[in-house]
C-alpha cells in the first residue's frame, strides 16, 4: 500500500463519516478509529 492509497483511504472514511453525520443530524457523532485522532 503505497502513501495515495493510504491517503484515499482517509479522505473516503471521512467523506462517509461526513454523509453520516449530515444525514443522522448534527448530535450525531462518529466514533472515530484512535489512530485518527488527534
Amino acid at each position: 500500500m503505497n502513501a495515495w492509497t493510504v491517503l484515499a483511504k482517509i479522505v473516503e472514511l471521512f467523506a462517509s463519516l461526513g454523509a453520516g453525520a449530515a444525514s443522522n443530524g448534527c448530535s450525531y457523532e462518529p466514533e472515530v478509529p484512535s489512530m485518527l485522532q488527534k
